[in-house]
């Protein structure tokens, strides 16, 4: 149980105990046993150091000395919780109590002490009570919030975090756990196809909990599974829904309409989560990004973001121009994050839809680029546009002869073209399958050897090469006998081979350094036996 400074109150402050340290207070109190706020002083040191016993007994020894403080039952109380004396330590803090009402410490370690107990009832009580005594009382607001999520009850949870949070704003525990409140919230929206409600959820939190949502690895890894298995049938109903208001002259689209369209292309795409954007806010985020993006210096990322805007407000042309202003102005890798060249691809092909619908000539714009490719007929543009690649991207699958089925099967497990070819040579064309071996550095023979020893077990097999196998039928004879690859290692690493090892594992004996000493006593006494023989022979 650690304690700190927060969980305790202090002797009386005595000027001259002030900048003394454990040795120099032991020395005090040895020279004068009567004054029982070196006592009380002392106990408070060992208790911060963790030498419980021994500070219960300076805290009793004020008390028999004649100290009525409240305050100190409420630290005796403390060390006796962490000696784990718990009757003891709960009369101490209803003494504490009783005797100073306005005390809060008692009150917070009893809800401590219930919380770990699992009586939630008396929790809440006594948190409440400290409460009652200061409204913004961090520890009874945690105490009370982990009481609610035991019981399952997320809502008022969050509502305590949020307090809490307003009350410490740098407190990293509990923006972590908004941070996860909000990411789950979002996934049950999410579940329950209430998609742009997610999206509004995920980039509310985002944008309070920022450092948390990002560095959450596993909200990151659940988002990428997310994108990863998005249905394009979502996108593709709410670009069909735009193109008929577009064609209806009594229905025309308004900004909701192409906020939606563009908001759940860019999830599809993986650029996320600060990608909501409120109706209300278009004309003001407008104002805003455009500001930003052409001040003394031009500003590319504001150039984009404005280009997003702009395309949410039903201006689509002028978004186009200034994601492709933006595309000009950086360089390919700081392009790559942003998917500037699949956006606008997707705004040309926006473009395109307007001009259709208003019968206006053809243009430069971004979705002829697919034309300039070799993509002329609409038919086979559409299918390759679906593909979620660039058109430069589309022309280089298609001319290695991948069809835009398969190249769609390919980008979405994130494996480049190089990669397929060489992988699809040797014969072998699953993405998900090479995506894991190629990233885990397997070349296509080296995954095949494998693959004959570990069957569809690839992890197992990537761990076992990982942990220094270089042979796959030897490492499969060693998974035979351990789980954990670094375990066999260990085992072969110290000489022994898999039929040893195997007895030794199925005696009991799993530590490998025992097996040596029990193998090393074996072989000495086999030479005592040896020299045994040798001498009554003689």
């Amino acid at each position: 149980m650690k304690i700190s400074k927060r969980d305790m109150y202090s002797p009386p402050q005595l000027p001259e105990l002030v900048n003394l340290g454990l040795e120099e207070l032991r020395q005090r109190l040895s020279e004068e046993e009567e004054r029982e706020e070196l006592w009380w002083a002392v106990g408070s040191v060992l208790l911060r150091k963790g030498e419980v016993e021994e500070s219960i007994s300076h805290f009793e020894q004020a008390l028999s000395r004649g100290v009525t403080d409240a305050r100190l039952r409420s630290n005796l109380g403390l060390a006796f919780l962490a000696a784990e004396k718990f009757r003891e330590a709960r009369a101490q803090f209803k003494q504490a109590i009783l005797s100073d009402a306005s005390l809060i410490l008692p009150h917070i370690h009893l809800a401590r002490f219930y919380h770990t107990q699992g009586d939630a009832e008396q929790c809440r009580q006594q948190a409440n009570k400290a409460l009652s005594i200061d409204a913004d009382c961090v520890e009874a607001h945690m105490l009370l919030a982990e009481v609610a999520e035991s019981e399952d009850d997320y809502e008022d949870a969050k509502v305590r975090y949020q307090r809490i949070f307003s009350l410490r704003p740098k407190w990293a525990k509990v923006r972590d756990k908004l941070a996860r409140f909000g990411f789950q919230r979002g996934r049950s929206l999410y579940a329950t196809g209430e998609i742009f409600e997610a999206l509004k959820e995920w980039s509310s939190t985002y944008t309070k909990y920022s450092r948390s949502f990002s560095a959450d690895r596993s909200i990151a890894n659940e988002l990428h599974e997310l994108v990863r298995d998005f249905e394009p049938r979502h996108l593709d109903s709410e670009v069909s829904e735009l193109g008929k208001k577009l064609n209806d002259e009594n229905d025309p689209p308004l900004p909701a309409d192409y906020t939606r369209v563009l908001q759940i292309f860019l999830f599809s795409i993986g650029l996320f989560p600060d990608i909501y954007i409120a109706l209300d806010d278009l004309e003001d985020e407008v104002a805003r990004w455009s500001e930003e993006a052409n001040g003394e210096l031009y500003n590319p990322y504001a150039g984009f973001r404005l280009g997003l805007v702009l395309a949410c407000s039903g201006k689509t042309q002028d978004a186009i121009d200034e994601i492709l202003k933006a595309q000009d102005t950086l360089t390919p890798s700081k392009q790559s994050p942003l998917k500037i060249a699949k956006v606008a691809s997707f705004l040309g092909s926006i473009r395109e839809m307007e001009r259709k619908a208003a019968r206006e000539p053809g243009s430069d714009a971004p979705l002829d680029e697919w034309e300039r490719w070799g993509f002329a007929d609409p038919f086979q543009r559409e299918a390759w546009q679906k593909s979620n690649v660039s058109p430069e991207q589309a022309a280089a699958w298609k001319s290695a002869e991948f069809t835009a089925a398969q190249t769609r099967a390919w980008a979405k497990e994130r494996v480049s073209l190089d990669v397929a070819k060489t992988w699809r040579e040797q014969g072998v064309s699953e993405p998900k399958v090479v995506k894991v071996w190629s990233r885990a550095g397997f070349d296509p023979a080296e995954a095949r050897e494998w693959a004959e020893h570990f069957g569809d077990d690839i992890e197992k097999a990537i761990h076992a090469r990982n942990a220094g196998f270089d042979s796959p039928e030897e490492a499969s004879r060693w998974m035979a006998i351990f789980m954990f690859p670094g375990d066999a290692m260990q085992w072969r690493e110290l000489g022994f081979s898999t039929r040893d090892a195997a007895v030794y594992v199925r005696g009991g004996t799993r530590d490998p350094h025992r097996a040596l000493e029990m193998e090393k006593a074996k072989q000495e006494q086999a030479q005592a036996t040896e020299t045994t023989g040798e001498n009554s022979s003689d």
